[in-house]
């Protein structure tokens, strides 16, 4: 049985979008190999003892 006039539009149309969803895939799984394989960073880099001090206001009443 020959195939329907239908059946060849619903191929051609499965081709972009496929391909499009290969392509998503394939920049995200570079995505997650940028994220996985990237330097560890530690925020805790200073020691015991040390402090960082940083000027700001206080919004309200104050209190003294």
């Amino acid at each position: 049985m020959p195939p329907k006039d239908n059946d060849k539009r619903s191929a051609r149309r499965a081709g972009p979008s496929t391909r499009a969803l290969i392509v998503l895939n394939a920049i995200l799984l570079v995505l997650l190999a940028a994220v996985t394989f990237a330097p560890a960073v530690s925020a805790q880099a200073r020691s015991r003892g040390e402090y960082t001090m940083v000027a700001g206001g206080v919004k309200g009443p104050q209190s003294w």
